[in-house]
């Protein structure tokens, strides 16, 4: 079993992130359809668009020069920007016109206003980019400055790389979406996840209700799942790990086989419940189907980039670069020294090495933008006309992956907590950007 300092406030600390870190969040309110050409995930209603519009700035600071000209005779722009924003944050990035730094200073007001130590956002229109601005610092002590090229968490942005992947493959013909994927005690045949002797050397029992989930229920969230009902086991692992008998933190398959011994919340296919671990589900799925890792199935079917890379939790094993993530939500016990000093959420506090497809990717901004500008969050083609976002939340992490018709953005926080709202997340920042975007460019022209 698990050794422990603290006998059962050990669990209690992993019920306590539970709570703290609850996953991730996501820009859709209704289930999506699968195999329309339309964008069915639509975007969260705000009242509110605080923060940015009364950020301050000047153009003074930046010099623009005239590159070249396109055969129509329109004039291609260079901007030089300034080393520093206007509210003193280090500034690296590129624009490709002086009409966009008003969105700097937009970006850099709703920053400022919330003491964000890293922050960046990449913007593209009609698939081109026009706009990537890093503010701040890399590091947590604030003196290296950060870059566009830095690498950060993209949490629950993994999930729409996840759903594209499950649609590419079925294109291929390589998975089937609607043939069930767990196999039952009753039924081992023509599956994809098998823990059922995983479930039963823990005294466990997959239930047979299992085997109605098919991975198109799994994608859409509609597995009957729900994070918001009963405990996520993502984000308890010394629970699932004690219950299992295992001597140390469970492994996506161990996961699994916990998750599928207890009852569901809702009937698969009927409800739109947001789930964490039914993407792990997916990705475990999409795996076995066609033998290869989630990382070379992203590279081989969806062409990313090389700098599309796994995280993992702890600091030293991070890849040189990535960004530092903001201690600002209390210690935590370390998940892989219990016996140990308590770390920071983000450095130990929940097991990022085991979310493989919904949680665990790394990526610079740029990376996230040139696959939004092929496909729209709901996994299908990008034709400019997409309106749905998708946001991730990990303590320590807060993302936005966006299509707003022509428009494609992401944005890169290395923190999440904001005194100011409820919860955890900055959401308003995409009403705070799309109204800033809408005054440079109509998003639906055309």
């Amino acid at each position: 079993m698990i050794a422990h300092r603290r006998g059962i406030a050990l669990l209690l600390g992993a019920l306590t992130l539970a709570a703290a870190c609850g996953g991730s969040g996501d820009g859709t309110t209704t289930p999506p359809t699968i195999g329309t050409s339309e964008t069915t995930l639509p975007v969260i209603e705000e009242t509110t668009t605080t923060g940015g519009d009364e950020a301050g700035g000047s153009d003074d600071d930046a010099t623009t020069t005239v590159d070249d000209a396109d055969p129509t005779g329109t004039t291609i722009a260079e901007v030089s920007l300034p080393s520093d924003t206007s509210s003193g944050r280090p500034l690296d990035g590129t624009t490709t016109g002086s009409e966009w730094l008003p969105l700097l200073d937009t970006f850099d007001g709703y920053v400022a206003e919330r003491d964000i130590g890293a922050a960046v956002l990449a913007v593209s229109v009609d698939g081109e980019p026009v706009a990537t601005y890093a503010l701040g610092w890399r590091d947590l002590a604030r003196t290296e400055a950060l870059t566009v090229d830095t690498p950060f968490r993209l949490a629950s942005v993994t999930k729409p790389y996840t759903r594209a992947l499950a649609l590419e493959l079925a294109t291929l013909e390589l998975v089937e979406l609607d043939e069930p994927v767990f196999c039952t005690p009753t039924r081992r045949d023509g599956c994809l996840v098998d823990v059922v002797d995983t479930a039963a050397a823990a005294g466990r029992e997959v239930r047979e209700e299992m085997g109605a989930i098919t991975l198109r229920h799994l994608i859409d969230h509609t597995a009957g799942f729900d994070s918001g009902a009963t405990l996520d086991p993502m984000f308890t692992p010394l629970l699932v790990g004690a219950d299992l008998g295992l001597d140390g933190l469970p492994t996506e398959a161990e996961t699994a086989a916990w998750t599928l011994g207890e009852p569901l919340t809702h009937t698969p296919g009927e409800t739109y419940a947001y789930s964490n671990v039914g993407y792990l589900a997916a990705g475990l799925a999409l795996e076995n189907a066609t033998g290869d890792d989630y990382l070379s199935l992203l590279r081989r079917h969806l062409d990313v980039g090389d700098d599309l890379a796994l995280g993992t939790t702890r600091p030293a094993a991070r890849a040189a670069g990535e960004v530092e993530y903001a201690c600002d939500e209390g210690l935590a016990i370390d998940l892989f020294d219990p016996a140990g000093s308590d770390v920071c959420w983000a450095d130990g506090g929940f097991n990022l090495d085991a979310m493989t497809a919904h949680g665990r990717l790394v990526a610079p901004a740029s990376e996230v933008l040139d696959f939004l500008r092929l496909r729209c969050i709901d996994g299908l083609a990008n034709v400019g006309s997409c309106d749905a976002w998708h946001d991730g939340s990990l303590s320590g992490t807060y993302t936005v992956a966006r299509n707003y018709g022509r428009v494609d953005y992401v944005v890169l926080f290395n923190q999440r907590r904001d005194d100011a709202h409820p919860g955890f997340g900055y959401t308003d920042v995409v009403p705070t950007l799309d109204a800033a975007i809408g005054e440079i460019v109509e998003p639906f022209a055309g």
